[in-house]
């Protein structure tokens, strides 16, 4: 059983894990990965270094704990299959770009650290990539099996990836706007997730 002096110190441990968590979103979010120091984190903070360093090891470690994909996840979950390819454009056109939720926003954040790109895809690939799977398996029309499935996910989010790349990288941006660009871009997304991929005919 706990004792009356534990539960306060682990209550400001949580806290203070919290405080730091919440002003890397802040750094993390605005300037790219590489440039953000563990110092200026702690300062920010009102803790060490060393203190970070204990509590997630690395500035990947700090990284991964908050990103947070599971609204997306729920989303994909929950809409009606034949919504998926419109949800996935709109959070691509309209999405938060500050948010440790946008696989955007993330991206551009860590391109010039390779641990981090691939703490934030792996993290994406889990959740989001493991539920438009299932959904599609389970609910996509004429699946041929986990092949055509893996293969409708993966061509899928590469084009929900492309379309939110462009939007915050391309200054010509995109021939739409609003409502119509979400409509256009999703229905060719949902093209693909209704598509079925047959595996390829064996070489002769």
């Amino acid at each position: 059983m706990d004792s009356e002096k534990t539960r306060p110190r682990r209550q400001n441990s949580a806290a203070t894990r919290a405080r730091i968590v919440e002003v890397a979103t802040d750094y993390f979010t605005r300037k790219p990965f590489s440039k953000v120091s563990l110092k200026e984190i702690a300062t920010e903070a009102g803790v060490s270094a060393p203190l970070i360093i204990k509590y997630f090891r690395t500035k990947e470690g700090l990284l991964e704990e908050l990103i947070d994909f599971e609204d997306m996840k729920n989303l994909i979950c929950d809409v009606p299959f034949s919504d998926i390819g419109r949800t996935l454009a709109d959070d691509a056109i309209n999405g938060d770009r500050q948010s440790p939720s946008s696989l955007v926003a993330l991206l551009m954040a860590t391109s010039g650290s390779p641990a981090a790109v691939t703490t934030v895809t792996g993290q994406f690939q889990e959740a989001i990539g493991g539920a438009l799977f299932d959904r599609i398996r389970d609910d996509g029309p004429g699946v041929l099996g986990d092949h055509d499935a893996e293969q409708r996910c993966q061509y899928a989010l590469a084009m929900y990836t492309g379309l939110g790349t462009v939007m915050v990288s391309y200054s010509r941006g995109i021939p739409f706007e609003g409502d119509e660009a979400v409509t256009s871009y999703g229905n060719h997304i949902q093209s693909v997730l209704d598509t079925p991929i047959p595996l390829p005919e064996p070489a002769q």
